[in-house]
């Protein structure tokens, strides 16, 4: 958990934050994915 509002729910771009991909980011298309996976494992997509 974050005191950070700027990056409060945001989903980091690697993990750990420092890995390979996308190291000290927080990409707004993992959020976008994220939300895809929920919905298609709902069977809503």
């Amino acid at each position: 958990l974050t005191t950070d509002a700027e990056t409060r729910g945001a989903i980091k771009g690697s993990h750990p934050i420092w890995g390979g991909y996308s190291p000290f980011t927080y990409p707004n298309w993992a959020t976008k994915f994220f939300v895809d996976a929920l919905l298609l494992a709902r069977g809503w997509m």
